[in-house]
């Protein structure tokens, strides 16, 4: 490879790690800030083409530069993990990288796995340069090698040391891809693989029982009958079919497709895999030419009228505006690993488990659709960057408005072509099922699908593949609401919201064109109140927050999500008042207050559409505009809350006009505040109990705002609300939000505190930013009010015992300090920088002053064996704690038993 092609793959190699820091590195590589800002502003990709752009204006500028000083650049900006990749490719890249992924601590492990001598251990243990000395003694014994490091993985497992396989199989693969080889494959497969085929495949391929019940047990199981598969001729260099046949007579839930791309990536000829022999006709093709024009036509003027808040009327293109959100990734199979994908290009790329089908996940305002938008653009300008580039035809379908229809070629023509499109549906269907034509099916909002309950609907019928199963599919949805029956077929990206990087991305881009000093101020108004910052964890509110402080140029401060919401709709309200305020006569003016102030009809239907059997998220216009009155309606549509769509009419040519007009709100939000507001009402003029089934009919999971926003509207409705999701099963956690919401006496929330910590309290890492905080402010208030604390259960990936401070933290900086009253503490699933320290314990059992009993569950660290006796205090030896780690070392009776 020429100079200049390995250069060129470092650099998109390095762009996919580094997205939110490319200006930091610009600089650093002393680009002009004209240059960066010229790329900022000229370059139509996102963040991880602007930093591709800015490394290739560094290799023009300077020449050919050395490497060494992007490496030195790299260690400047605080990102020194990235300084490997600067290094060759192949087999020296790869162990180069391989270095600064293992510890001192994994190579001890792994030279023990490996029945290393004494001397040998000994060596490396003292050598200054381990790392690399325990490399090198892999490579000669064979343990890596520049087609294989199954062994490397297998010990990992065997270890228990599951954090780090993941990593080193994406280094491997991309350092030597695209000629790794069989060896290569065979640790690509072990990423498509689940743990749940292993007997499936044992079975279809006869082994014998002793093997079956091995390959169950392992830990190691996916490697194992890889190795299996390998020895018996199931899988050679030059073919795989009996793998493939065996999934597709046994029916796994393995893409046979994605399993054989992944063979012929590696091990193929520069030829390729031969390709389906499914040609079209001349006059299909003419179809398939057609439908990719109108389908473009269509996406490109969705694409072109995006408004980021619904006061701004000035409609923008959707990558001026478009800011990457954090994503996380569970590979098909995959019960517990969620993994960080840096840009919306990795949804489709990459071969670590991905499905055909898709699920991206995300709470209310996290910035779904416009994913799905993205998207849309992407395909439709061919940005190189993309998947979709390998993508012939893309559906885009928006699920809220396809009710009632029977497939999704009725929805394509109806929905997607214009009227007098010559294509029919029988074109459409014929296309979609032919497997030449490479197709992508985008359902976007399956939360607001009106038939997602009715059996059998095309949506599900495409999911569960009874049909179109070569089609790949993306679906949008709340992560409350995910399609039944899918599960083990889909991979799932959650998408997590805004950080500090990206509001300041966003802010500068879109709100403030890049005023430095405007961008300052509305950043700061983020950091100075951290119920904020939490709440701006979902783009939308970070958006608004972001154009309101903008244009209103004042400081607000907010201490629940009601008070946030609330001011967001009087700034919609002030803002269209503001500009009419010199047209407005007297009697206007108050008409146009009482708009703002008396939305009862409004309320009302908002609390029907929620808890109808079949959500009702669209209405027709002339029947809400009947409801709700001619002026009404407008001011809404005029300051944006309420949104009106042109749509296809499907009584079309039964009735004249082929379009009809339908309004919908904004977001789904706005429908839940006013909805609220009727909740409160009911529950303040009948100060009753709600009814038992209303959490079936308005599921808290689905729409906990109504909830919360009840209890921050009026204080009578906090006590029932609260009454009633404690009662529910699973319902504890929105409990705790909807607690945060109430205005009342300190008795009153002291009384909430005392109830929401006498049963189980869990802080996860999926959580959000704002139910994390929540969590721990009510297990601190509880101790802080000596109100015993029954059981808290931490499912974090990340946590660490802070001795100096006196406190426990969490990976997303939350500290949690006081515990005095906490009984029984269990930590699932956390990875500590090293094995606990007696110290460390010492000080959890004196924070815990009523500790009984404690739960380790982590595959990483370990409890210390002992503890000297004369470490205890007088008062700490008269405890009997029981404590336990799990799969290791168990502990009862603490400390009289150390």
């Amino acid at each position: 490879m020429a100079q200049g092609g390995k250069r060129s793959e470092i650099f998109r190699a390095l762009a996919r790690e580094l997205p939110r820091e490319w200006k930091d590195l610009g600089r650093e590589l002393r680009l002009a800030d004209a240059v960066v800002e010229t790329i900022d502003v000229d370059c139509r990709g996102g963040v991880q083409e602007k930093c591709y752009q800015v490394l290739l204006h560094w290799n023009r500028k300077g020449g050919n530069p050395s490497l060494d000083d992007l490496a030195e650049a790299f260690n400047q900006i605080r990102r020194s993990d990235l300084v490997p990749l600067t290094k060759q490719r192949g087999f020296d890249g790869f162990k180069s990288i391989l270095a600064t992924i293992l510890t001192v601590r994994i190579i001890w492990e792994l030279a023990t796995n490996f029945g290393y001598p004494p001397a040998t251990i000994e060596e490396i243990q003292s050598a200054q340069d381990g790392i690399l000395l325990m490399i090198t003694c892999m490579e000669q014994r064979g343990q890596i090698k520049p087609t294989d490091i199954t062994k490397l993985l297998n010990a990992l497992r065997i270890k228990e040391l599951y954090g780090i396989v993941g990593k080193i199989q994406r280094c491997f693969i991309e350092t030597l891809s695209p000629n790794g080889g069989y060896g290569a494959f065979k640790i690509a497969l072990s990423a498509l693989l689940t743990v749940g085929v292993i007997s499936d495949l044992a079975t279809f391929f006869e082994y014998p029982d002793n093997l079956i019940v091995e390959l169950q047990n392992a830990e190691d199981g996916i490697l194992l009958i890889i190795t299996c598969m390998d020895e018996r001729g199931q899988i050679t260099p030059t073919d795989i079919s009996p793998l493939l046949n065996a999934i597709r007579i046994r029916k796994l839930h393995i893409d046979v497709k994605q399993v054989g791309d992944c063979f012929h990536k590696f091990t193929a000829t520069n030829s390729g895999p031969p390709q389906m022999n499914r040609q079209l006709s001349p006059e299909l093709e003419g179809s398939k030419k057609k439908l990719i024009q109108q389908l473009e036509r269509k996406y490109l003027r969705l694409t072109k009228q995006v408004q980021p808040i619904p006061f701004i009327k000035d409609k923008r293109s959707i990558d001026k505006v478009f800011t990457e959100v954090g994503m996380n990734y569970k590979p098909v199979g995959d019960d517990n690993t969620w993994q960080k994908l840096s840009s919306h290009h990795d949804l489709l790329s990459g071969i670590f488990g991905r499905s055909r089908i898709q699920i991206i996940e995300g709470d209310p305002g996290y910035g779904k659709s416009m994913m799905s938008l993205r998207l849309a653009y992407d395909w439709c300008t061919g940005d190189p960057r993309s998947p979709l580039n390998n993508i012939d035809i893309l559906i885009c379908l928006n699920l809220r408005q396809l009710g009632g229809l029977k497939s999704v070629y009725e929805a394509v023509v109806k929905c997607l072509l214009p009227l007098d499109s010559s294509i029919r549906e029988l074109d459409v269907e014929q296309l979609l099922q032919n497997e030449n034509v490479k197709t992508l099916i985008l359902f976007d909002a399956y939360d607001e699908y009106p038939d997602k309950d009715i059996d059998d609907n095309f949506v599900s019928q495409i999911l569960q593949e009874n049909i179109l199963q070569h089609v790949q599919v993306i679906l949008t949805t709340r992560s409350s609401c995910i399609p039944e029956g899918c599960d083990g077929l889909t991979g799932r990206i959650k998408l997590t919201g805004f950080d500090g990087r990206a509001r300041e991305e966003y802010v500068r881009k879109v709100v403030t064109g890049g005023d430095e000093e405007a961008t300052r101020r509305i950043l700061a108004q983020f950091n100075t109140n951290s119920i904020l910052e939490d709440i701006c964890q979902a783009p939308l509110f970070s958006v608004i927050y972001a154009h309101s402080v903008h244009e209103a140029k004042i400081n607000i401060d907010f201490s629940s999500v009601t008070e946030f919401f609330g001011y967001m709709v009087h700034c919609f309200h002030d803002h269209a008042q503001n500009k009419a305020q010199t047209k407005a006569t007297a009697e206007e003016a108050a008409m146009l207050q009482g708009f703002k102030n008396n939305h009862d009809n409004l309320d009302k239907l908002s609390y029907g559409a929620l808890s109808a059997e079949n959500q009702q998220l669209t209405w027709d216009k002339e029947i809400f505009v009947a409801e709700l009155g001619k002026e009404f309606y407008e001011r809404h549509i005029d300051i944006g809350i309420l949104v009106e769509e042109e749509v296809i009419n499907r009584n079309y040519p039964k009735q004249p006009n082929p379009y009809k007009a339908e309004v919908r709100f904004f977001h789904k939000l706005f429908c839940e505040w006013y909805a609220a507001h009727h909740l409160a009402r009911r529950l303040r003029s009948s100060q009753s109990s709600l009814p038992e089934n209303l959490v079936d009919l308005m599921d808290p999971s689905d729409l906990q705002h109504v909830y919360r926003f009840a209890c921050g509207l009026d204080p009578l409705a906090a006590p029932p609300v609260l009454d009633l999701l404690k009662r529910k099963k699973d319902c504890d956690r929105f409990a705790v939000l909807c607690a945060l919401e109430q205005k009342g006496t300190a008795d009153d929330a002291l009384d909430t505190v005392r109830d929401l910590v006498s049963r189980d309290v869990c802080i996860k890492g999926d959580d959000s930013r704002l139910l994390q905080r929540t969590t721990i402010q009510l297990v601190e208030l509880a101790c802080q009010h000596g109100i015993p604390v029954s059981c808290l259960h931490i499912e974090y990936r990340f946590a660490e015992f802070d001795i100096t401070n006196s406190c426990f933290v969490l990976e997303a900086g939350f500290r949690l300090a006081n515990m005095k009253t906490l009984k029984v503490l269990h930590m699932e699933e956390c990875y500590t920088a090293h094995d606990i320290t007696g110290d460390e314990l010492l000080w959890l059992l004196h924070a815990c002053e009523r500790l009984e009993k404690f739960w380790f569950d982590s595959r990483r660290a370990l409890l210390p064996l002992s503890i000297a006796p004369e470490m205890f205090s007088p008062a700490l030896k008269e405890r009997n704690i029981n404590g336990t780690r799990v799969r290791s070392r168990e502990w009862s009776g603490l400390p009289s038993q150390l």
